[in-house]
C-alpha cells in the first residue's frame, strides 16, 4: 500500500506539474497543447497494449523510465524551441502511462473486497501530494524539470516493490483444482 501511494503521488505530481507547465513551454502554448492532447491518446493506447503483455513492473518501469527520458532531454535542451514537443511528447507520454496503468490495476494490487478503500486512500494520499506541484510549475528553471525527473526516478524504483496479488492467488487456485 504504501509503495502504491508513492507511486500515485509521484505520478500525479508529474501529471500536474507538466499541465501547469505548459505555459512557460518555449514556442505556441496552441501547439503544445496539441502535443498534449497527442500524447495522452498515445499513452493510453500504450499502456493498455503493454500491461496486457508483461506485467504491472515492468510497464511502470518503463513508464517512468520514459517520462524521465524526456525531462533529461527538456532540461538539455530546453533553449531550442524546436525540439520542446518532442520533450513534452515522451515526458508526458511516459507519465501518463503511468498514471494510467496504476489506476487500472488497481485490482490486480489489492484483493476486490478492499478495492473502494485502496482507491480513496492512495487518491488521498496522492492528491494531498500533488497539491504543490502548481506552485513548482512557477518556480524558475530547471527546478520544476528537476522535480519532474525526481519523481519518475523514485516511481520507477518503487515499481519495482509492487506484488500482483490476485495474480498470485488465481495460480494457486488453478494449481489446487
Amino acid at each position: 500500500m504504501i509503495f502504491s501511494c508513492v507511486i500515485w503521488s509521484c505520478s500525479m505530481f508529474n501529471f500536474y506539474l507538466i499541465t501547469f507547465y505548459l505555459k512557460y513551454f518555449p514556442g505556441s502554448i496552441f501547439k503544445n497543447s496539441i502535443w498534449f492532447a497527442v500524447s495522452d491518446f498515445l499513452s493510453y493506447l500504450a499502456s493498455g497494449s503493454i500491461l496486457k503483455r508483461t506485467n504491472l513492473q515492468r510497464t511502470l518501469f518503463c513508464s517512468y523510465i520514459l517520462s524521465g527520458a524526456g525531462s533529461i532531454t527538456y532540461l538539455l535542451f530546453y533553449w531550442d524551441a524546436r525540439l520542446v514537443p518532442i520533450f513534452i511528447l515522451l515526458s508526458r507520454v511516459g507519465n501518463s502511462m503511468a498514471f494510467n496503468t496504476v489506476y487500472v490495476s488497481n485490482n490486480r494490487l489489492f484483493p476486490t473486497k478492499f478495492m473502494a478503500s485502496t482507491y480513496g486512500i492512495v487518491n488521498l494520499v496522492s492528491h494531498l501530494y500533488a497539491i504543490g506541484a502548481p506552485l513548482m510549475a512557477e518556480i524558475s528553471d530547471p527546478y520544476p524539470f528537476s522535480a519532474f525527473l525526481f519523481h519518475s526516478c523514485i516511481g520507477a524504483v518503487c515499481s519495482f516493490f509492487l506484488k500482483e496479488i490476485n495474480k498470485e492467488a488465481k495460480a494457486e487456485t488453478i494449481i489446487m483444482h
